[in-house]
């Protein structure tokens, strides 16, 4: 698995870091509009191979397939897309590989959401918590690289 993901990182031309923070930030999209959808979140992961490449994450979140709680789907993307612009890194192209190694996240939106009209909503609606949020955003996904694992508690202390 770590060829694959080391793949990903040269294609999107990320050295290890940019990579690693990446993908702590889409992990924190999710929570930061699952919390602001009055979702608890119980615990944000990062897993990571055996010389400290961030190989995926979880967010652990109380998740349905309510449609109401869709933008926090989208809310990974919208925040890779938010950094990659921040940091003066975003390009179609990186755009086209964040949707591609999220197709999970697009998968479930598709099946719980058919109607475009309502995909486009919760996709703006998981810009706006993400873009609102950015500072606390980028703490959780610094505390979530240095520590690999942030609870609840963590989470709600920052």
């Amino acid at each position: 698995m770590s060829w694959l993901i080391n793949r990903v990182r040269r294609t999107l031309q990320f050295d290890t870091d940019q990579y690693n923070e990446w993908v702590a930030v889409h992990e924190v999209g999710h929570a930061v509009s699952s919390l602001v959808l009055g979702r608890r979140v119980r615990y944000i992961e990062l897993n990571r191979s055996r010389d400290g490449l961030v190989t995926g994450g979880v967010t652990k979140a109380a998740h349905s397939r309510d449609p109401r709680v869709m933008p926090s789907f989208h809310a990974g993307i919208e925040a890779q897309e938010i950094w990659m612009r921040h940091h003066r890194l975003w390009t179609p192209q990186r755009m086209d590989i964040v949707r591609s190694s999220s197709r999970h996240d697009l998968d479930v939106i598709q099946r719980v959401t058919p109607d475009t009209d309502e995909q486009q909503a919760h996709h703006h609606a998981a810009h706006h918590h993400v873009a609102h949020h950015w500072p606390l955003v980028q703490r959780m996904a610094t505390a979530l690289l240095e520590n690999g694992r942030l609870s609840a508690r963590d989470i709600s202390r920052l």
